[in-house]
Protein backbone atom coordinates (compact mmCIF):
# COMPACT_ATOMS: atom_id res chain seq x y z
CA UNK A 1 0.00 0.00 0.00
CA UNK A 2 1.11 3.53 -1.04
CA UNK A 3 1.02 5.54 1.95
CA UNK A 4 -1.22 9.09 1.97
CA UNK A 5 -2.40 11.46 4.26
CA UNK A 6 -5.82 11.85 3.08
CA UNK A 7 -7.92 9.24 3.93
CA UNK A 8 -10.34 9.66 6.29
CA UNK A 9 -11.28 12.95 4.46
CA UNK A 10 -13.37 15.85 6.71
CA UNK A 11 -16.52 14.99 6.87
CA UNK A 12 -16.31 11.06 5.53
CA UNK A 13 -17.72 8.47 7.96
CA UNK A 14 -15.10 6.06 9.94
CA UNK A 15 -17.66 3.25 8.27
CA UNK A 16 -15.96 4.54 4.79
CA UNK A 17 -12.73 4.68 5.39
CA UNK A 18 -12.24 2.00 7.96
CA UNK A 19 -10.65 -0.53 5.32
CA UNK A 20 -8.34 2.24 4.25
CA UNK A 21 -7.52 3.23 7.82
CA UNK A 22 -6.94 -0.67 8.63
CA UNK A 23 -4.85 -1.14 5.92
CA UNK A 24 -3.14 1.87 7.23
CA UNK A 25 -2.70 0.68 10.63
CA UNK A 26 -1.36 -2.57 8.83
CA UNK A 27 1.29 -0.61 7.18
CA UNK A 28 2.61 0.93 10.39
CA UNK A 29 3.00 -2.08 12.36
CA UNK A 30 4.95 -4.04 9.45
CA UNK A 31 7.01 -0.58 8.97
CA UNK A 32 7.38 -0.78 13.23
CA UNK A 33 8.35 -4.23 13.45
CA UNK A 34 11.34 -4.18 11.34
CA UNK A 35 14.48 -5.01 13.06
CA UNK A 36 11.55 -4.57 16.27
CA UNK A 37 10.18 -7.10 18.78
CA UNK A 38 6.23 -8.22 17.77
CA UNK A 39 3.97 -4.90 18.79
CA UNK A 40 1.92 -7.49 20.31
CA UNK A 41 4.30 -8.96 22.91
CA UNK A 42 6.68 -7.95 25.87
CA UNK A 43 9.16 -6.90 23.16
CA UNK A 44 7.78 -3.85 22.11
CA UNK A 45 9.94 -1.38 21.22
CA UNK A 46 12.85 -3.70 21.62
CA UNK A 47 15.66 -3.90 18.46
CA UNK A 48 16.40 -7.50 17.19
CA UNK A 49 19.04 -5.77 15.33
CA UNK A 50 19.72 -2.43 13.71
CA UNK A 51 20.53 -1.19 10.07
CA UNK A 52 21.74 1.88 9.38
CA UNK A 53 21.95 3.42 5.53
CA UNK A 54 25.36 4.93 4.63
CA UNK A 55 26.23 8.16 4.89
CA UNK A 56 27.67 10.30 2.91
CA UNK A 57 29.71 12.62 5.37
CA UNK A 58 29.29 12.73 8.82
CA UNK A 59 26.28 14.34 10.24
CA UNK A 60 25.84 16.76 12.45
CA UNK A 61 25.58 16.63 16.54
CA UNK A 62 24.32 19.38 19.10
CA UNK A 63 25.01 19.79 22.75
CA UNK A 64 24.61 16.76 24.88
CA UNK A 65 23.21 14.21 21.65
CA UNK A 66 25.84 11.85 19.60
CA UNK A 67 25.19 10.29 16.10
CA UNK A 68 26.06 6.72 15.53
CA UNK A 69 25.95 5.87 12.14
CA UNK A 70 27.91 3.61 8.90
CA UNK A 71 30.04 5.81 6.47
CA UNK A 72 32.29 4.18 4.14
CA UNK A 73 35.98 3.65 4.71
CA UNK A 74 38.04 2.55 1.58
CA UNK A 75 35.14 1.35 -0.17
CA UNK A 76 33.99 -0.59 3.22
CA UNK A 77 31.16 0.34 5.27
CA UNK A 78 31.93 0.72 9.01
CA UNK A 79 30.52 1.86 11.53
CA UNK A 80 31.34 5.63 13.52
CA UNK A 81 30.05 7.87 16.56
CA UNK A 82 30.38 11.41 16.74
CA UNK A 83 30.76 13.17 19.63
CA UNK A 84 28.38 16.19 20.99
CA UNK A 85 28.62 19.66 19.27
CA UNK A 86 30.12 18.06 15.58
CA UNK A 87 32.82 16.88 17.91
CA UNK A 88 35.59 14.34 17.32
CA UNK A 89 34.29 11.07 14.85
CA UNK A 90 35.56 7.49 15.89
CA UNK A 91 35.57 4.74 13.73
CA UNK A 92 33.98 1.87 16.08
CA UNK A 93 34.19 -1.42 13.80
CA UNK A 94 36.95 -2.01 11.40
CA UNK A 95 39.00 -5.09 9.11
CA UNK A 96 37.71 -8.36 10.49
CA UNK A 97 39.87 -10.14 13.38
CA UNK A 98 42.54 -12.84 13.10
CA UNK A 99 42.06 -15.09 15.88
CA UNK A 100 45.13 -17.15 16.03
CA UNK A 101 48.78 -17.61 17.25
CA UNK A 102 49.69 -14.82 14.81
CA UNK A 103 46.99 -12.65 15.10
CA UNK A 104 45.73 -9.31 14.83
CA UNK A 105 41.71 -7.16 15.81
CA UNK A 106 40.61 -3.71 14.94
CA UNK A 107 40.28 -1.39 17.76
CA UNK A 108 37.64 1.65 17.78
CA UNK A 109 39.19 4.57 17.15
CA UNK A 110 41.08 3.36 13.96
CA UNK A 111 43.96 1.24 15.94
CA UNK A 112 45.20 -2.13 14.87
CA UNK A 113 46.49 -4.41 17.38
CA UNK A 114 48.62 -7.16 16.56
CA UNK A 115 50.11 -10.49 17.92
CA UNK A 116 52.31 -13.49 16.96
CA UNK A 117 55.11 -15.64 18.33
CA UNK A 118 58.46 -16.36 16.23
CA UNK A 119 61.64 -18.50 16.81
CA UNK A 120 64.73 -16.08 15.91
CA UNK A 121 68.59 -17.27 15.11
CA UNK A 122 70.76 -14.38 15.29
CA UNK A 123 67.93 -12.10 12.81
CA UNK A 124 64.20 -12.40 11.17
CA UNK A 125 61.97 -10.70 9.78
CA UNK A 126 58.76 -10.55 10.43
CA UNK A 127 55.37 -10.19 8.89
CA UNK A 128 52.44 -8.32 10.40
CA UNK A 129 49.14 -10.57 9.85
CA UNK A 130 47.63 -7.68 7.86
CA UNK A 131 49.97 -4.24 7.22
CA UNK A 132 49.37 -1.11 8.53
CA UNK A 133 48.58 1.99 6.79
CA UNK A 134 51.58 3.37 8.55
CA UNK A 135 54.84 2.35 10.55
CA UNK A 136 53.43 0.75 14.02
CA UNK A 137 53.46 3.07 16.72
CA UNK A 138 54.85 0.91 18.94
CA UNK A 139 56.40 -3.28 18.75
CA UNK A 140 57.05 -5.10 21.93
CA UNK A 141 58.94 -8.24 22.00
CA UNK A 142 58.65 -10.71 25.12
CA UNK A 143 61.39 -13.54 25.41
CA UNK A 144 59.75 -17.07 26.04
CA UNK A 145 62.65 -19.18 27.75
CA UNK A 146 61.60 -22.87 27.16
CA UNK A 147 64.99 -24.07 28.69
CA UNK A 148 63.86 -22.73 32.22
CA UNK A 149 67.52 -21.73 32.78
CA UNK A 150 69.10 -18.19 32.91
CA UNK A 151 69.66 -16.90 29.34
CA UNK A 152 71.91 -14.14 28.87
CA UNK A 153 70.13 -12.52 25.40
CA UNK A 154 68.07 -9.89 24.99
CA UNK A 155 65.76 -9.14 22.02
CA UNK A 156 66.14 -5.87 19.55
CA UNK A 157 62.98 -4.66 17.00
CA UNK A 158 64.93 -2.57 13.82
CA UNK A 159 63.62 -1.53 10.90
CA UNK A 160 59.87 -1.48 11.69
CA UNK A 161 57.86 -0.83 8.53
CA UNK A 162 54.14 -1.17 7.80
CA UNK A 163 54.16 -4.69 6.76
CA UNK A 164 57.28 -6.31 8.52
CA UNK A 165 59.77 -5.75 10.93
CA UNK A 166 62.94 -7.05 12.06
CA UNK A 167 64.27 -9.11 15.15
CA UNK A 168 67.34 -9.54 16.62
CA UNK A 169 68.90 -12.06 19.30
CA UNK A 170 72.11 -10.52 20.58
CA UNK A 171 74.11 -11.84 22.70
CA UNK A 172 74.62 -10.25 26.38
CA UNK A 173 77.81 -11.90 27.44
CA UNK A 174 79.73 -11.79 24.50
CA UNK A 175 77.99 -9.39 21.95
CA UNK A 176 76.91 -9.84 18.83
CA UNK A 177 74.01 -12.44 17.38
CA UNK A 178 72.87 -15.08 19.15
CA UNK A 179 73.89 -18.34 16.99
CA UNK A 180 70.45 -20.12 19.36
CA UNK A 181 66.89 -20.22 17.99
CA UNK A 182 65.33 -18.32 20.31
CA UNK A 183 61.34 -18.04 20.60
CA UNK A 184 59.81 -14.76 21.47
CA UNK A 185 56.23 -13.16 21.51
CA UNK A 186 55.23 -9.98 19.62
CA UNK A 187 52.93 -7.17 20.22
CA UNK A 188 52.20 -4.05 17.92
CA UNK A 189 49.79 -1.69 17.87
CA UNK A 190 49.20 1.42 15.15
CA UNK A 191 46.87 2.71 12.56
CA UNK A 192 44.70 0.57 10.63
Amino acid sequence: MTWDNTTPTAGQSLGNSRPTVLAKFNTLQTAIQTNHGDITTADTGKHTFIQWVVQASDPTTAAGEIARYTKLVSSVAYEHIRQPSDGTVIQMTGKSPIISANGSTFLPGGLLLQWGTSTVTGTLSVSFPIAFSTAPYSVQITQYNTAGSSVREFFQVSLVAAATFTIQVINASGGGLSPSARPCFWMAIGKQ
